[in-house]
């Protein structure tokens, strides 16, 4: 099933029209009409986005990475984790000030696993861009890589970045927070 296959599956599923859809996703009831029907297949990565978002599916469904059109479970990984962090910051008796950062280090987790997301819909959008490119030279090789190994090592490649950013970012997250709050004289 083609990204248009589930937007259209979808839309027609919860009753909505391809001009109610195109009024949502601030676009034009023609270019649903083309997604729809496969007459644009490079959807831009914040359309994907906008259309899973009016179509109260996740992008990852849309895109064909899972059979689960069901977001609901995202909304409450984020309810659970937000309340782990009330807890576990009450449990260890944290500052409010502690609390308050831990509440936007996980705004930021969330911003760059966004970006991270919108990369590999990026990567999705375009590999078959990146192997008609290497065609060629691949065939040419003494031991051709099969299409999947291609794929897979242009996923690396364009993940590698948003991944290596996020692990030095969540490496760097300071694990005494009070020192911040504490006088110059006691550190």
């Amino acid at each position: 099933m083609t990204v248009g296959d589930r937007i259209k599956k979808r839309r027609e599923s919860i009753g909505m029209s391809q001009t109610e859809l195109a009024q949502a996703a601030k676009t034009s009831k023609q270019n649903i009409y083309k997604y729809e029907n496969g007459i644009i297949t490079n959807i831009p990565s914040d359309r994907i986005e906008m259309i899973a978002y009016c179509l109260g599916v996740s992008p990852a469904y849309l895109m064909g990475w899972t059979e689960n059109e069901d977001i609901s479970h995202y909304d409450h990984l984020i309810a659970t984790y937000l309340r782990g962090i009330l807890i576990w910051s009450e449990d260890k008796l944290a500052k409010p000030h502690d609390t308050e950062v831990y509440r936007m280090h996980f705004a930021e987790l969330l911003l760059r696993y966004k970006q991270l997301i919108e990369r590999a819909v990026y990567a999705s959008l375009s590999v078959d861009e990146y192997l008609e490119s290497v065609e060629e030279f691949n065939a040419s090789r003494n031991e051709p890589m099969t299409t999947e190994q291609l794929k897979e090592q242009y996923f690396k490649a364009e993940l590698q970045k948003e991944l290596d950013s996020l692990t030095h970012w969540i490496n760097a997250f300071p694990f005494h927070l009070s020192r911040s709050e504490e006088s110059p004289a006691t550190k």
